[in-house]
């Protein structure tokens, strides 16, 4: 039987055998050096080592704040009641204030990893991150099976032979693993010989939180380790195609190939044709050759995600594949650059092996091998989140949520644009048509005036363009910051060692409607002390005089999380709003974001 050889580029293959733990002693690279030496055969580059708000609430009360009355009421509901309906119910009497579901609160995950502040590509208050942390408080990946197919997998204590032996990845131990298969040894036991899959596993579903080495992005996901390349990091197009049709049939929900190869073929697209109507979601890497074309099984548009790299600053790596077939980004690295100064090249960081199966490490590789598992483990939240059920709501809630990059739109470069993990977990699936009954006829009845609409938005700000909308005073205190944010990418955040210094809105055209709700989101960081506040202020003159409506206070309202604020005004014109902060160090900061108001 003709096989071809994957041709999957670990486009400059470097290794070196000193621990992170060590970071002092971490040796020089000569770049030079690295790039006159031939790729071989995967989507990585191997460096040197170094060692919306979920609406989760109450199903049987909600919170009612009546006119004339201080304070909030929990108001319980019936078995035959829903929390909406009941809500609906309140908010349309001329006595209530304000109707909400009582929230469930969560303590916000970040992972106590210990070289998880080396994990980049996760989450940071900088650039090229997949927004993780807010997606880790919604969905963890339980329940869904990411099938690796790779080199194999460090997953067990096996001795093959006396000179073959295998063992457990320590930082792997918290991991659920599912059987898988080694087609190129043709046995039950799919053991990583060469570090590579071991490596792309960890992005997936590192043991998290463990108090060990790093994290990964789908931690409670469970992992089927299928091997069909060698020790050299090279297999067979043949293998790959059963290793797929394997991990279709044995249960996995995602796919995960950090692979590929220049030439296409009926039986290799056959597989994931296969798997994709199994219901499997496919991800693939691009490729590493800096080309305007996107490598197989990658370029099978109909079924299977394609993913490029990107650096630290989000710009695409320079051996990154593009072209019409590209799908997403996600963070590649770039080991030839430090620009988060950290001290070590911009490369990702999970444990695998170095010269042997047992001598393990924490490593910074490259590549979009490792692009391709920051995709798969955000498909296989958004399944554990129950939010997509086929591979085409995964695509498609992955593509609309991305960050865009480039152009405009899609584009040949970028594709949708950096995969956002937490922006994904937001988004609510397009349902799938039923087809209604022929209606029978009757006759068409003169139609009613449609009535004006009772509420309309007038202001709505999330400053993803800028401080537009807004004036400062004289301190010019505020910016718009990529540092965190409840929606998109930025929010408003005045710096610390500020004294009120103060963020103003433009006069707001209410519509002729005299009422109004506010509502908005804000954070302040620890450290604040008291007499250090985040207010915000509201004035019916046209900002002749303001009124407080709300604080955080430093030392007292707790800190380090979002709040969010609903105002009502009645009987209101010329509205203007006021947010004004005061801190005394230049490590303390307070953020607000989505500020809307709704006049009626």
């Amino acid at each position: 039987m003709y096989m071809k050889k994957i041709s999957i580029f670990l486009a400059s293959f470097l290794f070196a055998g000193i621990p992170f733990l060590n970071l002092a002693e971490l040796p020089s690279f000569d770049f030079n050096n690295f790039l006159d030496k031939k790729p071989i055969d995967l989507f990585e580059n191997k460096p040197f080592e170094i060692g919306n708000l979920d609406t989760n609430f109450l199903k049987d009360e909600i919170i009612v704040k009546f006119k004339n009355d201080n304070r909030f009421r929990r108001v319980r509901i019936s078995r035959d009641e829903t929390v909406e309906s009941v809500i609906a119910q309140y908010r349309n009497r001329s006595d209530v204030v304000s109707a909400e579901p009582n929230y469930i609160a969560q303590a916000f995950m970040v992972p106590n990893d210990p070289y998880y502040s080396y994990q980049w590509n996760l989450d940071n208050s900088g650039y090229g991150g997949i927004n993780a942390e807010n997606a880790w408080d919604v969905a963890d990946g339980s329940g869904v099976t990411v099938a690796v197919i790779d080199t194999g997998v460090a997953y067990e204590n096996y001795s093959q032979s006396r000179l073959n032996r295998y063992y457990l990845a320590p930082d792997l131990a918290n991991t659920s693993f599912t059987a898988g298969y080694d087609f190129v040894n043709n046995d039950s036991h799919p053991n990583d010989d060469n570090g590579h899959g071991t490596h792309v596993t960890g992005t997936i579903a590192q043991s998290t939180n463990n108090n060990l080495g790093v994290a990964g992005i789908a931690y409670k996901s469970s992992i089927m380790p299928i091997k069909v390349l060698d020790k050299n990091g090279s297999g067979t197009y043949a293998d790959v195609a059963d290793g797929i049709r394997w991990a279709a049939d044995h249960g996995a929900k995602v796919i995960n190939l950090s692979l590929g190869g220049s030439s296409p073929a009926s039986y290799l697209e056959d597989a994931v044709a296969y798997a994709f109507n199994k219901g499997v979601t496919i991800v693939a890497a691009s490729g590493n050759d800096g080309a305007s074309y996107v490598s197989y099984p990658a370029a099978y548009d109909n079924y299977v995600i394609a993913v490029g790299a990107t650096r630290y600053d989000e710009t695409k790596s320079y051996y990154s594949n593009y072209g019409s077939s590209l799908d997403l980004m996600a963070p590649g690295g770039d080991l030839t650059v430090d620009q988060n100064g950290d001290g070590y090249g911009d490369g990702i960081l999970q444990q695998t092996f170095g010269s042997n199966t047992n001598s393990w490490g924490y490593y910074f590789y490259q590549g979009t091998s490792m692009a391709t598992p920051h995709v798969a483990g955000v498909a296989a939240l958004i399944i554990s989140k129950g939010i997509a059920s086929n591979p085409d709501q995964v695509r498609n809630i992955l593509q609309s949520t991305a960050d865009d990059l480039g152009s405009v739109g899609r584009d040949n470069i970028y594709g949708y644009g950096l995969v956002n993990a937490t922006a994904a977990l937001g988004s609510t699936p397009t349902p799938t048509p039923t087809p209604s009954p022929s209606p029978t006829p009757s006759p068409t009845p003169t139609p009613s005036p449609t009535p004006p609409p009772t509420k309309i938005v007038v202001f709505e700000d999330s400053f993803e363009s800028g401080l537009g909308q807004w004036s400062q005073d004289s301190q010019r205190d505020w910016a718009s910051s990529r540092q965190r944010a409840v929606d998109g990418r930025y929010s408003a955040e005045v710096d610390g060692s500020a004294s009120d210094s103060q963020l103003i809105s433009g006069a707001i055209n209410l519509q002729a409607k005299v009422n109004a709700i506010i509502s908005f989101s804000w954070f302040i960081e620890s450290g604040l002390d008291l007499g250090e506040y985040l207010n915000f202020d509201v004035s019916i003159d046209n900002g002749n005089t303001w009124m407080e409506k709300s604080s955080l206070k430093g030392n007292i309202d707790q800190e380090n999380v979002w709040h969010n604020v609903s105002i009502e005004l009645n009987n209101i014109n010329n509205l203007k709003i006021r947010f004004s902060g005061k801190m005394s160090s230049s490590s303390e900061d307070a953020n607000v974001d989505m500020v809307k108001i709704i006049a009626h």
